[in-house]
């Protein structure tokens, strides 16, 4: 995971099986071989954002299954699914999952869930408004003081009509 999602030369862990295939969250796709996970995944986080590193509130396995929360922390640098770079530190929460092969040790399946409402909305960009929701939607942004840099999280509060 931290290879992964922290990859400068956007290549994937040793972890993974060659005929994996990857399910991501809406705008992310499925990646039905390692070579597209590559490029479709960690390739794009790799061009999107700079200055990476991750938090992780929890990384649980049970048999042959994994799965972490978790937190990545970047300037949002470079286009990502279609939204132009605000260039400030934003933090992308995200829950993976892994089903792991017993016999290979390798990940033969992965499952992405991000919060990408919460992270555009750090960058001004209210994807529910977009949209023309007819739910009632307030986004705060939380400003935090973490180890000397300043980041902003946003939360989203949603009601059904």
């Amino acid at each position: 995971m931290k290879n992964d999602l922290l990859s400068n030369d956007e290549k994937a862990s040793n972890y993974w099986s060659n005929d994996m295939i990857w399910y991501g969250a809406h705008g992310l796709g499925v990646c039905e071989c390692l070579a597209d996970y590559e490029k479709y995944l960690i390739g794009k986080l790799s061009q999107s954002f700079t200055n990476r590193s991750l938090d992780i509130d929890i990384l649980v396995c049970e048999g042959g299954y994994c799965g972490a929360h978790g937190y990545l922390n970047a300037i949002f640098s470079g286009q990502f699914l279609g939204e132009e770079p605000s260039n400030i530190m934003t933090r992308l929460r995200f829950g993976l999952h892994w089903h792991i092969d017993p016999k290979s040790r390798k990940i033969i399946e992965g499952y992405g869930l991000f919060d990408l409402p919460g992270f555009f909305a750090q960058s001004g960009i209210d994807l529910f408004k977009r949209v023309g929701s007819s739910q009632k939607t307030r986004i705060e942004l939380l400003d935090d003081d973490r180890n000397g840099v300043e980041e902003e999280e946003a939360m989203i509060y949603t009601t059904l009509s």
